[in-house]
Parts: C-alpha cells; sequence; structure tokens
C-alpha cells in the first residue's frame, strides 16, 4: 500500500444535484410491508396482475432505497440508507423509466432518496415495449470518485460491491411490491450512460433491473444538455485513477467470448474433512416483516466475544441459495463460504456453503479468525466476530466464459449476496459488516480453495454491544 491522506476540501458530495429541471413530490409514506423477510428470499411474483400506477412506483424507490438514519456531518444533514455502501460514501444513484404507468408520464427520471423527489430528464416516451404494455426499469450508476477519493485504485470493487447491494435491495423491493423483476448485468454501456445523460468520464451505469422483465428497448434519443451532463461532477475536481479507469473499460465488452466453453461448471471440488446439512430458515427471527428488517440494517462492528448458536448458523446458508430471474449463474464460477470462530454445533475452522445441497462441507480445521484479522489490515474489531463469510472467484475461468465482463458479474453478485447475509444477520438480531480491504494473496490462502482463486468480499457476523 502506498501512503496517502483524505483531502477533506475536495470531499465528494452525496447528493447529486440538477438545476433548472422539473421535479416530481412523490406522495407522503408508503404502507408498511409485513411480509415476513423469510417469503421474499425465493420468491418470484408473476406478471399476470401488473398494472402498476404512481402509488406502485413511490413504494418500489422508497422500499429500494431510503433513509433509514441521519447524523450532522460539516456543518450538514448527513443520511444513512438501507443498503450498504463502503465508507458510507454511497457512490451509487438511481434512475427510472416508466412506460404507460398509471400517474406517471412516460419518461426518465433521477431519484432523490433523502427527498423523495423525482427530476426529470426526458419528460417523453423514452421505452419501446411489445403492445405498449407497462413498464418500469431502474437503472443503477455509480459516480467514480465518490469511492475513489477515499479508496483510490481498489474503488472499482466498492463501486460493483455497492452496486451488487443496492440491485439486491431493489430486487427484495420488486418482490415486496409483488412485481416480477429481471435484473441484467448486460447492456450497452456508452448507450445506456448517453440515455442516462451522465457524464460517462465521471458516472457509468453497472445494473439494470427491468419490470416486469427485459422485454423493452431504449429508444434512440437526443444527447442530454451539457449543464445536465456536468451534474455528475460532485467535487470541485476530480483525481484520474488509471488501473481503476482501465478496468471499468475493458470490462465494457458484452456477451460470451467468441467461442466460449460449453457451460459445465459445477460447484467448487475441494476434498471435505466433514460435512453436515443446514436447514431451511430455522429460526423464527426470519419471519421479521421485511420492513422492520430493511430499516433496521446497519454497519455494527462493536462485536463482543459471544457464541453465535447453532440456530443462527443454519438460518444464515439458506441465503446464498436464492438466486433471481436474470441472474448469471453465481454458483458454477463463485464459491462460498465462512470462517467460523465461537459457533454453537461447529468446531472452528473453514467452510464451505453448497447451496445446490443444502450441505455445509469443512475443508479446513483450526482457529482462523485471527489470521484473517491481521490479513484485513489489522483491524481488530474483526477477532470477536463469530463468522466470517467469504465470497470467492477463479478469476480465469470467468473470463474464458465470458471475458473481463466476467468480473463484474463476480463483483456484482458478491454484492448481493453480502447484502441477504446483512439483512439475515439484522433479522437474527446479529451485528454485521462488510470488509473489502485485505491482502489478496494471503486471503486465498487462507481460505484454501487452490491457487486460482481470489477472495471477493468478507462479511464479519457476531453479536454486538447493545
Amino acid at each position: 500500500m502506498e501512503g496517502g491522506f483524505l483531502d477533506w476540501s475536495n470531499r465528494p458530495s452525496v447528493y447529486k444535484k440538477y438545476r433548472g429541471l422539473k421535479t416530481v413530490q412523490l406522495p407522503g409514506e408508503a404502507a408498511e410491508i409485513e411480509t415476513p423477510f423469510s417469503d421474499l428470499i425465493y420468491e418470484q411474483p408473476d406478471s399476470l396482475s401488473f398494472s402498476p400506477d404512481l402509488e406502485t412506483v413511490t413504494r418500489l424507490l422508497v422500499t429500494a432505497c431510503r433513509p433509514t438514519a441521519s447524523a450532522r456531518f460539516q456543518g450538514e444533514a448527513f443520511y444513512y440508507l438501507n443498503a450498504p455502501s463502503a465508507g458510507a460514501l454511497y457512490p451509487c444513484e438511481l434512475y427510472v423509466a416508466a412506460q404507460s404507468v398509471k400517474g406517471v408520464s412516460d419518461g426518465l427520471y433521477h431519484y432523490d432518496s433523502r427527498s423523495r423527489m423525482l427530476t426529470v430528464l426526458r419528460g417523453e416516451s423514452v421505452l419501446e415495449t411489445e403492445a405498449e404494455n407497462p413498464c418500469i426499469v431502474l437503472f443503477i450508476t455509480v459516480i467514480f470518485f465518490r469511492s475513489s477519493w477515499k479508496y483510490r485504485e481498489r474503488s472499482y470493487r466498492y463501486h460493483l460491491l455497492d452496486s451488487g447491494h443496492l440491485m439486491e435491495s431493489c430486487a427484495f423491493a420488486a418482490k415486496a411490491c409483488r412485481l416480477p423483476y429481471m435484473v441484467s448485468y448486460d447492456f450497452d454501456d456508452a448507450f445506456t450512460n448517453q440515455f442516462l445523460g451522465v457524464d460517462d468520464a465521471r458516472e457509468g451505469c453497472l445494473a439494470v433491473i427491468g419490470i416486469p422483465d427485459l422485454a423493452y428497448r431504449m429508444k434512440e434519443m437526443e444527447p442530454i444538455p451539457e449543464n445536465v451532463r456536468n451534474s455528475s461532477q460532485v467535487a470541485e475536481y476530480s483525481v484520474s485513477y488509471p488501473v481503476m479507469e482501465s478496468i471499468h473499460r475493458s470490462s465494457a465488452a458484452i456477451g460470451e467470448r467468441d467461442d466460449p466453453p460449453e457451460d459445465t461448471a459445477t460447484e467448487i471440488d475441494i476434498p471435505v474433512i466433514s460435512e453436515s446439512a443446514f436447514t431451511d430458515f430455522s429460526s423464527k427471527e426470519m419471519n421479521t416483516p421485511y420492513e422492520k428488517v430493511m430499516t433496521a440494517r446497519r454497519s455494527r462492528r462493536n462485536f463482543i466475544p459471544e457464541q453465535i448458536d447453532s440456530r443462527s448458523l443454519n438460518a444464515l446458508p439458506p441465503l446464498f441459495q436464492a438466486e433471481g430471474k436474470g441472474d448469471v449463474p453465481w454458483r458454477k464460477y463463485i464459491a462460498a463460504g465462512f470462517i467460523a470462530g465461537d459457533v454453537g454445533g461447529i468446531n472452528p475452522g473453514v467452510y464451505l456453503i453448497s447451496p445446490s445441497k443444502g450441505k455445509i462441507r469443512l475443508i479446513k480445521e483450526g482457529a482462523f479468525i485471527n489470521a484473517m484479522t491481521h490479513i484485513c489490515l489489522d483491524q481488530n474489531w474483526l477477532r470477536n466476530a463469530g463468522l466470517l463469510f467469504f465470497t470467492a472467484a477463479d478469476p480465469e475461468a470467468l473470463d474464458k466464459r465470458w471475458g473481463p465482463r466476467g468480473y463484474r458479474y463476480a463483483m456484482l453478485s458478491a454484492g448481493r449476496v453480502g447484502h441477504r447475509i446483512y439483512l439475515g444477520a439484522t433479522a437474527l438480531k446479529l451485528g454485521c459488516c462488510g470488509v473489502g480491504a485485505f491482502y489478496d494473496d494471503e486471503a486465498a490462502t487462507l481460505i484454501g480453495l487452490g491457487q486460482s482463486y481470489v477472495m471477493l468480499y468478507l462479511l464479519a457476523v457476531g453479536h454486538v454491544k447493545k
């Protein structure tokens, strides 16, 4: 690591500000969602009764992205959002396109979650659908400098993880609102950014969610005026990080390799010391209404050395089983597991989660929490966590299958799974905090999946001070 410091005089704003554009204030508080969290994990609503209106759009957006706590920072209000973000830097922005939605004029809008305001970016029909069927499309972008201000070259990892968090929050919101949806990791970057009216040197789209599905086409539109595109600049000046920019450009190519291999990959095969089945949401806490789980979620890391019971352990691995419509087959290319410390019913060690078999598999025996703490830049709060969940991938396998875009698939998927762990831990009244800062080679060696695998994301789970 190179030395460095944070330039507080050039701290990026977490608010994207448009000037001189028409706005639409969304209605008052939406009704609370009483659906149990556990019911939403696998649920896929059908499109037979899809008839959206303004209330639908409001409920969807407010559930997907909303403030859940506030503080004062440098003299202004700062709001924490329900989807986690590395360093609370919130690089993501959310846009919505609407077609044939009752009470909502056709067009493209930017959503400000803090004021519940839509800014009209394109006040005309922007989507083509079959027979002019109603359609809602959510676009997730990142403003690069918001994260690179702190994390510099490594920030692209955080961009993708944070986008994955918000993707999964949007997916849960759609299901909670009984809306069918489909996610998309693939789209024409340049066309989509031009459609959204962002300055693609400063801001770029990383994910799309179609409601009810992806059966739409963005119309070719005139470029949005430059003064509007300039809203992507959220600091007095931005610092360029060529490595990060190169990764983003190279991963813009869509689709498979020219001669892709057969998609025969399976869950990672590695020698197992022992294995046991996990039960499906055995804890009653998983039945907490989603609204309460979602609004209570925080990044909590004030862990205390208290045993995690076996009931909680059984409730968390099933969160890795859920895949949504449009997902890449991430289980075939991304390994998931955990390092266990003081957990009831199992010995300390490294375990793999086998979602298809519903089992956890011990691959390394021993106490490894302290070793991973050291690898994670000696962030000593990790030492009292009972579980360290991780995702890992083989970059060469991703590249052979999808080319450079595969890196996005892996990191976005890791962020989506990470958000589920955050929500699951919250439902169990446990603390959870994600970690993206670690020494890559040492982390890969410790989790022991083989030389080709690298760790993507780590999430600590444990009891916290009351």
